[in-house]
């Protein structure tokens, strides 16, 4: 595909586009900015993809924004970004610098197994601190407090589970 903007460079396409618009440009608006002028492209290929891009953002629903992420619009149709660089905003730019850092399986599994056992510790407290209510409220002769019912909190047990 051939670039139309000549020997400027991406960051300065975004910074002007930014003054014009008032807000960060998507990467969609980017690559028409730097691949079309007026309308036209230089080949066949880049008119392809704007024209794919224009039919992706059209059917997001109405009055959402093409964030800048890894399932942007630009991401369809252009693939992944490699090598963690963000495509479109200029040389030195990482997708964690624009993004945020996106987990890895095995960090959302540690992440995952970490919460469950502090919702069990949570859990231990809960009926801790509800046998401590049934005892006094039991010595002052009042009304006893429901116990921790599973309609309540159906997906934790007392209980330890064996992990896998």
């Amino acid at each position: 595909m051939v670039q139309v903007t000549g020997k400027k460079s991406y960051a300065r396409v975004r910074e002007e586009l930014k003054a014009s618009k008032g807000q960060d440009p998507s990467r969609l608006e980017m690559f028409r900015a730097c691949f079309s002028k007026d309308g036209t492209t230089k080949n066949l290929e880049a008119s392809n993809a704007i024209a794919q891009m224009q039919q992706l953002s059209s059917n997001l629903p109405e009055g959402s924004i093409d964030k800048p992420g890894p399932d942007d619009v630009f991401s369809k149709v252009m693939g992944n970004d490699r090598n963690g660089d963000a495509v479109m905003y200029g040389l030195g730019v990482r997708a964690a610098d624009v993004w945020g850092v996106i987990p890895s399986r095995s960090a959302c599994h540690r992440e995952n197994i970490q919460l469950k056992s502090q919702c069990e510790e949570l859990t231990s407290t809960v009926v801790q601190l509800r046998a401590q209510v049934s005892e006094m409220e039991g010595s002052r002769g009042g009304s006893s407090v429901q116990p921790l019912a599973s309609q309540h909190f159906p997906n934790v047990t007392n209980g330890h589970q064996r992990r896998r």
